[in-house]
């Protein structure tokens, strides 16, 4: 929305998670048009994505890079998904969210420690549903993509 408001919409480049780069078209033209993919835990490659980056820099060309921290979209019925970021939260010494999952943000250090000079903003948007509650305050599953 912030893109189209700046007619900035072609100077969009995502963080996005790793498998989506086999998408049929999608996934070689994101790659093509400054797409970062990134792996979860170790296997995320801070190299390439710093080299990525880097290039977007030395274009000079206005950008706006949208990375999507969490990954995995909250989900009630998925209570091991839950424990787990719960757990990854308390191991890092981060608050334990209880509506949320803990955002992994590897990518997002990567991407401010590498365009510290370059930036001239940061937003952080949180998307919520409506309806998401029930009556006794706890999550319902969010609305489905299809």
């Amino acid at each position: 929305m912030l893109a189209i408001r700046q007619n900035a919409l072609g100077h969009v480049r995502y963080v996005l998670k790793d498998g989506l780069k086999w998408l049929p078209l999608y996934g070689w033209y994101f790659s093509q048009h400054g797409g970062v993919y990134v792996k979860r835990s170790a296997k995320f490659n801070e190299k390439e994505m710093r080299a990525k980056l880097r290039a977007q820099m030395k274009a000079e060309t206005p950008m706006y890079l949208v990375i999507f921290p969490e990954g995995t979209r909250y989900n009630p019925e998925m209570p091991k998904v839950i424990a787990d970021s719960q757990s990854f939260a308390e191991k890092e010494g981060l608050a334990v969210l209880k509506h949320v999952l803990t955002p992994r943000v590897k990518a997002t250090h990567v991407a401010i420690d590498t365009m510290k000079d370059y930036l001239d903003a940061v937003y952080d948007v949180t998307v919520a549903y409506e309806g998401t509650v029930d009556h006794k305050g706890q999550r319902k599953l969010a609305p489905s993509m299809t």
